[in-house]
């Protein structure tokens, strides 16, 4: 295992974790309806602060734990993310598209912030999962 696919292992399983936490944060005790962005600022910046130092804490110990790996970015890895970006880019158009028609019918700024959140997890946690699936299948 490369030390690239031993880091989006890591980075996937704390963007699930962390995103996920958030998300059953907020959706279990609010009224979307009558919801305001305001109240959650506080929460969201504190998510994106634990979310960073999660994901520089899993790139160390990925590093450290096999330290004798190769962990220079090559020509496979290369390809890799270029057809994952790809294929996300695709789901993130659509995404776009769906968070305008939320604007244009004039959705609550709580809705339309948590979409295009929503949105940029799924487009990620989709490009880790090409990524993994790609670096199994030997690409």
């Amino acid at each position: 295992m490369s030390y690239m696919e031993r880091t989006y292992y890591g980075v996937l399983v704390v963007t699930i974790a962390c995103f996920g936490w958030y998300f059953v944060d907020v959706f279990t005790g609010v009224d979307i309806a009558t919801a305001d962005i305001g109240e959650f600022t506080s929460r969201i910046w504190i998510m994106f602060g634990i979310y960073i130092v999660l994901v520089i804490v899993t790139a160390v110990a990925t590093h450290f734990a096999d330290s004798g790996a190769d962990d220079e970015f090559d020509e496979r890895d290369s390809q890799i993310d270029m057809y994952a970006e790809r294929i996300c880019s695709y789901f993130q158009a659509g995404a776009l598209l769906g968070i305008l028609a939320l604007v244009m019918y004039q959705f609550s700024s709580f809705v339309i912030a948590h979409v295009v959140l929503g949105a940029i997890v799924l487009t990620t946690v989709l490009g880790l999962g090409v990524r993994l699936y790609l670096y199994r299948r030997g690409v």
